[in-house]
């Protein structure tokens, strides 16, 4: 089984490519952190996505406040990524999936 993490890009992307159901249909276990969840704002998006988290094929971690704050301070190459995009790559790191940023 592979540990998939990823940001909301890649979940629009899908979308309007008509391909979550084979996304989400491997052998995979997919998170993505509630500040990335929480940029999906187009309702028929919403509505899509909700079904994959209700079956428990896409899971949602939360950040807590003591995390947020860790992301806050995280030094790295390039500066322009958003506060979701930090944490995702916060949470890679926990998961030891990659080795650095």
């Amino acid at each position: 089984m592979k540990l998939v993490i990823t940001d909301v890009s890649v979940l629009f992307d899908l979308y309007h490519l008509k391909v979550l159901h084979h996304f989400f249909n491997q052998q995979w276990e997919i998170y993505t952190t509630n500040f990335v969840y929480n940029e999906i704002v187009n309702i028929e998006q919403v509505v899509e996505f909700e079904k994959f988290v209700s079956d428990k094929l896409l899971k949602i971690i939360t950040i807590s406040a003591d995390e947020t704050e860790a992301i806050e301070a995280m030094t790295l190459n390039r500066k322009n990524r958003s506060f979701p995009d930090r944490s995702i790559l916060w949470k890679a790191i926990q998961f030891n999936s990659i080795p650095s940023c």
